[in-house]
């Protein structure tokens, strides 16, 4: 399986975005997610290997 995390943040400049918006998603740093935005992206991930595992097993 395969997560692109860029293009599930917005591509180019999304962690600036991030960072402006309420709650904040990323860090000041444009390098570290908060806890919401690791949040967010773990559970996007998870929902990706759970879609996948699914196509793999039939359902």
């Amino acid at each position: 399986a395969f997560f692109d995390v860029f293009a599930f943040m917005g591509g180019a400049g999304s962690m600036a975005d991030w960072t402006q918006r309420n709650p904040p998603l990323a860090g000041a740093d444009r390098i570290h997610f908060t806890p919401n935005g690791a949040r967010k992206v773990g559970t996007a991930l998870a929902q990706a290997l759970d879609q996948e595992l699914q196509r793999h097993n039939g359902q």
